[in-house]
């Protein structure tokens, strides 16, 4: 009953989204009042750009939520129920397509091949494409997954430092050489790698290089039972039952996975490109790492996950208010500003490709950044986003947290897993 409700209500507000508009189109001075919500402020979106904004632009008048990211989604919910909320904003690329689904938010297709040159730009500008084609978004920022490894303990272990052509057999031979009880007291202290209980940096690496999926290329169906999916999920949860790999409990005493890798207890780490700032911030002076693509996965192929946070513009905004949104999206897509992005490197990567040429001639640690986007051009693999991404994603990482701990069986989480992904997907 309480799915049902929520599906009625979910229509309601794409009827509401598609019958309606308002109809204030500018102000009385002529100029448009544009609603930018910013989550995380200054700390995710470089203020320069902001202003350079607003001197270019004197007929858009900004009002700037910069609400704290943790809190941005909640408001951001309550105000697409209510129809008042920011004009364009940046969000998660699940949640996007959430909306997308509803009505909430405006399709870019045509203002994107309009105005925008794909040549220029990443493949990741039209990652927010659906399976039916609308583009409900485009890339604040590009934040994708390659593999940290700590060179000091490499070094050690007289191993040589991982190379392009790697695969994921070599990478868990490393860590086992890696992995140490150093004082002898019968319990390990460093691990060789650190398996991470989320989709981007954690399963669905492992199930991609297996050659499977979590759903099929509609995005309606549930792979969680086909043969390659299962296999990959089985090699996501091996290092952890091998002992290369700490359970989850360790990780969280240890101040989680960056935290552990920064520190020499984890030697080598699947994260996002994001984490470098908390690494280059808190690691200790000296502290010397790297980071290389993804390995080659046991189906022969490479493949490299990310995921952009889009801008996105609310489709209950009136027909002024939007067409200032996509001025404020076309600037900040410009060279001017995605140098500034290069430059500040707050949430990720720039998409426009000189900006990324650009960041080839900085000096910064680590040395080996190109890995993440040159990855992505050629690798390039989202998180199979869809309109019920923020039901069945979570109950995935729920269920494999239970398998890494023996709660449940492999087995049995399996048959769990695909139980509630499909159960999600009739929600649509």
């Amino acid at each position: 009953m309480k799915k049902i409700i929520c599906l009625m209500l979910v229509c309601i507000m794409a009827v509401s989204f598609a019958g309606c508009g308002k109809t204030n189109e500018t102000n009385g001075d002529g100029t448009v009042t544009l609603k930018l919500g910013l989550p995380g402020g200054k700390t995710v979106t470089n203020p320069e750009i902001v202003e350079l904004f607003k001197s270019k632009h004197p007929n858009i008048k900004l009002e700037i939520d910069e609400t704290p990211w943790s809190d941005f989604k909640k408001k951001l919910k309550m105000q697409v129920a209510t129809s008042n909320a920011p004009t364009v904003f940046i969000m998660d690329s699940g949640y996007v397509a959430a909306l997308g689904g509803m009505g909430a938010a405006v399709d870019l297709t045509d203002r994107v091949k309009r105005d925008l040159n794909p040549e220029e730009y990443s493949i990741a500008l039209t990652a927010g494409q659906d399976a039916q084609g609308h583009l409900w978004g485009v890339p604040h920022d590009l934040n994708s997954v390659a593999i940290y490894y700590n060179k000091t303990l490499f070094d050690e272990a007289n191993l040589p430092y991982p190379d392009e052509n790697w695969t994921y057999e070599e990478m868990f031979e490393m860590a086992k050489k890696l992995t140490k009880d150093i004082d002898g007291d019968g319990k390990t202290d460093q691990y060789g790698f650190c398996s991470l209980n989320n989709i981007t940096a954690g399963w669905l690496p492992f199930v991609t290089a297996n050659g499977g999926v979590p759903l099929d290329e509609t995005r309606t169906k549930s792979m969680f039972k086909d043969p390659k999916t299962v296999e990959g999920l089985r090699r996501y949860i091996e290092p952890v039952q091998t002992g290369i790999s700490p359970g989850m409990e360790w990780t969280a005493a240890n101040g989680g996975a960056i935290a552990a890798f920064y520190m020499g207890k984890v030697a080598m780490l699947m994260g996002l490109s994001s984490a470098i700032k908390n690494i280059n911030a808190n690691a200790a002076e000296g502290f010397e790492y790297d980071v290389q693509i993804l390995p080659i996965g046991w189906d022969g192929e490479r493949h490299c996950v990310y995921v952009p946070n889009y801008w996105t513009i609310f489709s209950r905004a009136s027909e002024a208010e939007q067409d200032a949104a996509w001025e404020w999206i076309k600037f900040y897509l410009s060279e001017e500003a995605q140098m500034l992005v290069a430059d500040e490197f707050l949430a990720g990567y720039p998409i426009k490709h000189t900006a990324l040429e650009y960041l080839n001639t900085k000096e910064s640690a680590p040395a080996n950044t190109k890995v993440f986007y040159q990855g992505v051009e050629e690798y390039g693999v989202t998180l199979f986003e869809n309109k019920t991404f923020e039901e069945w994603r979570p109950k995935v990482d729920t269920i494999t947290a239970q398998m890494f701990r023996g709660d449940v069986t492999f087995e049995e989480g399996i048959d769990e897993i695909d139980k509630q992904v499909s159960e999600a997907l009739l929600e649509e």
